[in-house]
This record gives structure tokens, sequence and C-alpha cells, in this order.
């Protein structure tokens, strides 16, 4: 899943930045220089989606199974996690 989504990335880095890829070479930049402008954008923005999704994704499970445990009417205790509370049913 990750590499998919990576690949796609990059396809729509390219296809959108095709005329500023091609000022680059008008202006000298061999292809190599190239391929590692597009590395460095794509980078950088799977960078920036991984650090403001982790979290977020880590925040919304956390709330989904809080209101699944409330709806179950589960032990507060089963919530997942490294820290469990003291006081189990």
């Amino acid at each position: 899943m990750i590499l998919a989504s990576f690949g796609n990335t990059l396809t729509i880095f390219v296809r959108r930045r095709r005329r500023d890829l091609a000022i680059l070479k008008i202006l000298g930049f061999r292809r190599r220089q190239v391929a590692g402008a597009v590395a460095w954008g794509v980078t950088s923005c799977t960078m920036a989606a991984f650090a403001l999704g982790l979290p977020l994704g880590v925040a919304a499970g956390r709330w989904a199974w809080d209101l699944a445990a409330t709806q179950l009417q589960l032990a507060r205790c089963a919530r997942p996690g490294p820290v469990a509370t003291p006081r189990c049913r």
C-alpha cells in the first residue's frame, strides 16, 4: 500500500511539474539533477504527509476505540496501548 501511494505521488508530482522540469533542463540541469529535484520534492511531500497523518491516525483510532468500547460496554482497561488503566471491571 505504501509503495503504491509513493508511486502515485511520484507520478502526480512529475505530471504536474512537467513544465518546471523542462525549464530546469533548458537552464542546463542534467537528467540526474532533474531526477534529484523530483526525488527531493516527492520525499518532502511524503514526509510531511507522514508527519501529519501518523498522529492524526493514532488520535482517530483511539477516539474510534473509545466510542466502540462505550457502545459495547467494554471495560475501560481494554483500551489498546502501552498503558492500561489500573481499575478494570
